[in-house]
């Protein structure tokens, strides 16, 4: 091996070695968030739920804000690669779009509560709704959208709808937003089963022609960590 392939080898293992580093501290960063707010987020918190020193938390977020937007995008990018997975998938009819994505993010939100906690925590705390509008506030409204134009589509056979494909989507996803908090407020009464014949009764008077039913969205571990994301 020549001397140049040996120091390319030692900076990727020593880069490779700094990107684990990193996911472990957003993950941590993402626990401690859900777990205690903003005021108790702190960079020697990480560093104990990381089991890293806080030298090495201070080596790669400069700032609390920064970190918070680096946990922001990172949860982000989770959602939508498990959108991706289940939402997107070819083929599927507009109105089981729809529904495929109100099973998925009813699993969604069981399966990950420190998402979910660090979401909630970010929208209700002043000093942070500037950071989320930044780094995750385009994909929802990109979320919306996307439901609305699969209400266009469900919809098309049917004219002089009385509601826009738009008010229903928006309808949609505050519903989906309020079971999100119930989780949060209170996860161990939080029954799936419950909660998706309450989104039948509203898909029904949405989409007529739904029948259902919803798809089975398989519980999935988020982090690349070992963490309960």
């Amino acid at each position: 091996m020549s001397n140049m392939n040996a120091v390319k080898k030692v900076v990727d293992l020593r880069r490779a070695k700094g990107e684990a580093a990193r996911r472990v501290l957003i993950e941590s960063a993402i626990v401690v968030i859900a777990s205690r707010g903003l005021d108790g987020t702190t960079f020697a918190a990480i560093a104990d739920e990381s089991g890293l020193s806080r030298a090495l938390v201070t080596f790669h977020f400069k700032t609390k804000e920064q970190l918070i937007a680096e946990a922001l995008s990172y949860a982000n990018d989770i959602y939508e690669e498990s959108w991706n997975r289940h939402v997107r998938k070819p083929g599927l009819a507009p109105d089981v779009k729809i529904a495929t994505a109100v099973a998925h993010d009813v699993a969604f939100v069981s399966s990950h509560p420190a998402l979910l906690g660090l979401w909630l925590t970010t929208w209700s705390e002043n000093r942070s709704q500037e950071t989320y509008a930044t780094h995750a506030l385009d994909a929802d409204r990109a979320y919306v959208a996307e439901i609305a134009a699969a209400f266009d589509a469900a919809t098309a056979a049917q004219p002089n709808q009385r509601f826009s494909s738009q008010a229903k989507a928006r309808a949609l996803c505050a519903l989906l937003y309020g079971v999100w908090l119930d989780h949060h407020v209170d996860s161990r009464n939080f029954n799936q089963a419950d909660v998706l014949e309450s989104f039948a009764a509203v898909l029904h008077g949405l989409m007529p022609q739904w029948s259902g039913p919803f798809p089975e969205i398989p519980v999935e571990d988020a982090s690349r960590t070992g963490r309960k994301l």
